[in-house]
């Protein structure tokens, strides 16, 4: 199976939605899947409502979930890469404080994290995942890693 854990309601052909939107909540992913069970999960923006402390743990159970070289893909945006924009005056305050800190329109539109495409890497290896592919496109990231 394939997964895909948003704050949203788009459905990604070939993945189950896992979204508060439809009532769920993607960090207590141990609900919704047993270990092993995953061929793919995306996490599509969904590392920002993590406390950072927390971010090990959850990824660990994350990888928990997949089948042995299983997929994980990691979305969302890079700090780093924000503050660089706002500071070259590419983006307005008023902007950069919504990416920085979410929409506020519902309870999973606040941010509690502020993350890089190098922390997450970091994490990764750290649970022992193989990092794949890493790509940064203005200030989102994408990172596809593989459990052993």
């Amino acid at each position: 199976m394939k997964y895909r854990l948003a704050i949203d309601d788009f459905e990604l052909n070939g993945y189950t939605l896992i979204s508060p939107l439809k009532g769920q909540n993607p960090i207590k992913i141990g609900e919704y899947l047993d270990d092993g069970e995953a061929e793919e999960i995306i996490c599509d923006n969904i590392l920002e409502n993590i406390p950072t402390e927390n971010l090990m743990v959850f990824i660990r159970a994350l990888s928990s979930k997949l089948k042995h070289g299983g997929i994980l893909v990691f979305t969302g945006t890079d700090v780093m890469m924000l503050v660089e924009k706002y500071t070259r005056g590419e983006i307005s305050i008023i902007d950069f404080n919504k990416i920085l800190f979410g929409l506020k329109n519902y309870a999973w539109a606040f941010k509690l994290a502020c993350i890089t495409l190098s922390d997450i890497n970091e994490i990764c290896e750290q649970v022992g995942l193989k990092v794949l592919e890493r790509k940064l496109d203005g200030t989102e990231f994408c990172i596809k890693v593989q459990r052993a």
